[in-house]
């Protein structure tokens, strides 16, 4: 797994100059991904990134209820899958991002992923008594939670348009309403935290599979989902029923 983790990371940094070359080579313009059998490998892809997703989320629900198993052992079992489910969430993305050929979506994640482990680990400190909620800890905590919702929605954003499934934004909206009440508790020193967190992270992992279950065909990214093109995705989505 961790080399094939370390694949992954390689190909996330070579992946750009290795399109421009192969354009460059059957002599085409600007194209983020260009395939022998269109329809078959965007196919296989999408059917990898399923298996991959699904594993992950279901890991997800299996991690966030660990704290309720009363076996000592169980419980420490679930919570040591972590490191399954970032690998298995990490391929998933790889496979869907080669099937809707964005350059952005891995990106986007690898941001996402490092801002929401800050938060949370700081949310964690202060809820169980770790250390003192103080003014710097708190302003660094909702600075990279900020940061985690934004590219949070600009990868659901992408994945929604790419698929037409609403539940990419719908598991978005859970979670971005989470995060900011699991603050706030927090901040209270309220014994909610863990609850509240639970119950987020489950339904956001049940929307999410839900979202993947209805992913049947995707349309290729036209890219643009980067911060300089935050404010257009956000006046797209308002007004809109999801």
């Amino acid at each position: 797994n961790v080399l094939f983790l370390i694949w992954l990371v390689s190909d996330f940094f070579r992946l750009p100059e290795m399109v421009r070359k192969l354009n460059a080579s059957v002599g085409v313009g600007d194209i983020t991904y260009l395939y022998a059998d269109d329809v078959m490998e965007c196919g296989e892809s999408l059917s990898n990134a399923e298996t991959a997703l699904y594993i992950a989320f279901g890991l997800e629900v299996l991690s966030a209820v660990s704290g309720y198993i009363k076996n000592a052992d169980k419980a420490g079992a679930l919570q040591g899958i972590g490191i399954i489910l970032v690998i298995c969430l990490a391929v998933g993305l790889y496979f869907l991002a080669r099937a809707i050929r964005s350059t952005d979506l891995l990106s986007n994640a690898a941001i996402a992923g490092v801002f929401s482990t800050i938060s949370a680990l700081i949310i964690v400190f202060i809820g169980f008594g770790l250390f003192k909620p103080s003014v710097f800890a708190l302003c660094v905590s909702c600075v990279c939670m900020l940061v985690y919702l934004i590219y949070r929605l600009l990868i659901s954003k992408e994945l929604y348009d790419c698929s037409g499934e609403k539940d990419y934004l719908r598991a978005f909206y859970v979670i971005a309403a989470t995060e900011m009440i699991t603050l706030v508790l927090a901040i209270l020193g309220s014994q909610l935290l863990v609850l509240v967190s639970t119950i987020g992270q489950v339904v956001a992992a049940v929307l999410n599979v839900s979202a993947v279950h209805g992913t049947r065909e995707v349309t290729a990214s036209k890219g643009g989902y980067g911060l300089a093109h935050l404010a257009y995705h956000v006046r797209q989505m308002n007004g809109r029923e999801f």
